[in-house]
């Protein structure tokens, strides 16, 4: 896919969250629009999929960025106003799993190997608060096999030769600018090191 020149309003780059369902693609897409400032809910151009586009800074520079998910969200549009249908190509996935359900992992390991993998990507582990909710509380291995590990998941990575990977929660806002940070530099073709972050 060819890159766009920078525009004087920022340079567009658009996300696609790809997730298995109940991994909190929806939530996740919320927590963006909270961090970000001038969000919108839009439609997708001949489909009943919602986006949001809003404004990111990294670096003293300017991205508007633009998220949907493959799922049937619930996004929704403000009240009584129009729901404009816009046209995108994507240029970076995010691939979503949740640290809480083992099997979210496998159903991306089925995507990856369905996926002729031409765009840039980053892994993104959600609900990190369970985890550290479950250690907190001193559980001893009851349910851990559960929980997908921070090795599990940067070994995935390397398998697949993904050079990103966050740990977020959504519903905390925990590393969520992560997140986006981590899109943009993928984008832009920057290697992560599949680090904690």
């Amino acid at each position: 896919m060819g890159r766009r020149f920078p525009s004087a309003l920022g340079m567009r780059i658009n996300i696609l969250v790809s997730g298995a369902a109940g991994c909190g693609t929806t939530s996740l897409i919320e927590s963006f629009m909270s961090i970000c400032d001038n969000a919108l809910i839009h439609r997708e151009f001949n489909s009943d999929t919602m986006a949001c586009m809003f404004r990111f800074f990294m670096d003293n520079d300017l991205y508007i960025l633009r998220t949907c998910d493959s799922s049937e969200n619930t996004l929704t549009p403000p009240v009584n106003h129009p729901v404009p249908e816009l046209r995108y190509r994507m240029d970076v996935v995010i691939y979503l799993y949740s640290i809480d359900v083992q099997p979210s992992l496998i159903h991306l390991m089925e995507l990856l190997e369905a996926d002729d993998r031409q765009l840039p990507c980053v892994l993104v582990g959600n609900k990190v608060d369970l985890r550290r909710t479950w250690e907190s509380i001193g559980r001893s291995n009851e349910g851990r096999h559960n929980f997908v590990s921070f090795m599990e998941a940067a070994q995935f990575a390397a398998q697949y030769n993904i050079s990103w990977l966050v740990e977020c929660s959504a519903k905390t806002g925990q590393s969520i600018q992560d997140v986006l940070k981590a899109a943009v530099s993928s984008y832009f073709g920057k290697k992560g090191k599949r680090k904690r972050i």
